[in-house]
């Protein structure tokens, strides 16, 4: 699917003013996430499984899922049934729910920096 620049650009916005400035962020749209949302991002793991490793090398502090093309793979099953909310990542929950015209995004945040 392609989505124009403008659902980027609102999708950046809302990034831009939920996450804070020296947020690093995981996701499958690393490159619109880091243009648009100016923010430092880093490539989404291959699997879930693989978030815990991620983040020992580097503090991750949000990630982000969109219905773009790594979720629409067959090998993404894992990380589209979180996007879709049938399935959890342990040690984080949903902090926010992002839809800009087609483009559609969950933000997950560590369940520990969730305000109580």
């Amino acid at each position: 699917m392609v989505f124009r620049e403008a659902e980027w650009r609102a999708l950046g916005r809302r990034l831009s003013t939920s996450l804070p400035r020296d947020a690093v962020v995981s996701s499958d749209v690393g490159p619109w996430v880091a243009w648009y949302g100016e923010r430092t991002t880093v490539q989404l793991p291959n699997s879930p499984r693989d978030v815990p490793a991620l983040a020992r090398i580097l503090p991750i502090h949000a990630i982000v899922l969109t219905n773009q093309w790594a979720l629409s793979l067959d090998e993404q099953r894992a990380w589209r049934a979180i996007f879709e909310g049938t399935a959890s990542l342990p040690g984080w929950a949903r902090a926010d729910t992002v839809a800009t015209g087609r483009l559609r995004a969950v933000v997950l945040w560590p369940a520990k920096a969730l305000p109580r």
